[in-house]
């Protein structure tokens, strides 16, 4: 099924899928993302439509069942889940049909993830080459971090984050803390642009899902490569005002996302005198497993 929308963010793409011909959703295990090619190139040509393809699998992922966890939102029309990694599912209400599919893919390595793989299989990586860490008594330093979030080629946040690091001693069950955004200084509190919403839409109908949006995160290394990207659809969801920690006039939220590499988790404020989302901490949680492997250390 050839996809009816295509968005190409900072540093993702977004490809939609809507329309009246979807099969029912009891009969749907699984579905397979797949970037196609064609198998006869002709640069002075357009490929034909209906010529020979060759699949290259991006991601696959169980349709059956969708717990309720995965759930980030809703309206009165339809509900939308989020399945790992980047997909976006939405289900009409009454019926519990699909009303559309939307794949955020981040740009990190997709040429080769859309082209170089087979149906079957996906593109796997080369090996890594650690590089060697002269000072692993001081931890990470030299970080940069890039941060958008968007919904339908609307950005509320687009930051970019220098010299980031974190301390040996920030090791703590598994993951090493690196404070983007420190909750105790006024001046890295942030405002989000707009108001926070996921837009969708389908051949019939449309709408936009308050607090969900689309997130990407380019984390890069002291050597700037690319050390953990994603592009997701996220929630803003309420959380209680914390015990500790500074206290802000205002309904208090966070955002979470977490993967094999990885957590981000984001805590924002809403300001009712100005009517926008403050975000007023930001800290990545770095796979000890994953700097290992990436410096040939021994954290």
């Amino acid at each position: 099924m050839e996809h009816v929308e295509l968005s190409v963010n900072h540093s993702s793409v977004t490809i939609v899928w809507y329309g009246g011909n979807w099969p029912r959703l009891a009969t749907l295990s699984t579905l397979y993302l797949c970037g196609m090619t064609p198998v006869f190139m002709d640069r002075s040509k357009t490929p034909t439509k209906n010529g020979p393809r060759w699949h290259s699998l991006i991601a696959k992922y169980s349709l059956s069942p969708f717990p309720e966890s995965t759930m980030i939102g809703c309206d009165r029309l339809i509900r939308i889940f989020h399945l790992n990694p980047g997909l976006l599912v939405g289900l009409w209400q009454r019926e519990e049909e699909l009303a559309f599919v939307a794949a955020n893919l981040h740009l990190h390595h997709l040429v080769e993830r859309s082209s170089l793989g087979s149906a079957a299989l996906p593109y796997e990586l080369p090996p890594h080459t650690p590089r060697l860490d002269d000072t692993p008594e001081y931890g990470l330093h030299g970080y940069q971090l890039h941060v958008d979030m968007h919904s339908g080629g609307i950005f509320c946040l687009c930051s970019t984050f220098r010299n980031l690091f974190t301390k040996k001693g920030c090791i703590e069950n598994g993951y090493a803390k690196l404070v983007v955004i420190h909750s105790k200084n006024n001046t890295d509190h942030l405002p989000l642009v707009g108001k926070v919403g996921l837009s969708w839409r389908t051949d019939i109908f449309d709408g936009c899902i308050k607090s969900c949006s689309v997130m990407d995160m380019t984390l890069l290394d002291e050597y700037g490569e690319p050390f953990w990207c994603f592009s997701s659809p996220v929630c803003m969801r309420s959380s209680p005002r914390p015990s500790d920690g500074p206290h802000f006039l205002g309904q208090t939220y966070h955002v979470d996302y977490m993967d094999s590499a990885g957590k981000a988790h984001m805590e924002l404020v809403w300001i009712e005198e100005t009517e926008e989302h403050f975000i007023v901490s930001l800290a990545l949680y770095l796979s000890v497993a994953k700097i290992n492997h990436w410096f040939g250390t021994h954290y």
